[in-house]
């Protein structure tokens, strides 16, 4: 059994889930660029380097938050 306080549908796929989720582009290749990070660091160890596979968008709370690398402005 889950822990008191453990929502059961947290991490599921199904009606009356949380809709957070992330869907990837594994074939898409692109480079690092520090500058163009959402996070308040643009210190990175990755800078530069060329890499396969990325985040295409996101799903918070069943609104998109994030789509082909472009964060909505929109509060989720």
């Amino acid at each position: 059994s889950l822990p008191t306080g453990i929502d059961p549908l947290i991490g599921t796929l199904q009606v009356g889930a949380p809709a957070d989720v992330t869907l990837l582009n594994l074939d898409r290749e692109y480079e690092v660029v520090p500058e163009k990070l959402y996070s308040k660091s643009k210190n990175t160890p990755f800078g530069g380097w060329k890499l396969r596979g990325c985040a295409a968008g996101t799903l918070v709370n069943g609104k998109v938050l994030m789509r082909d690398g472009v964060v909505s402005e929109q509060e989720v």
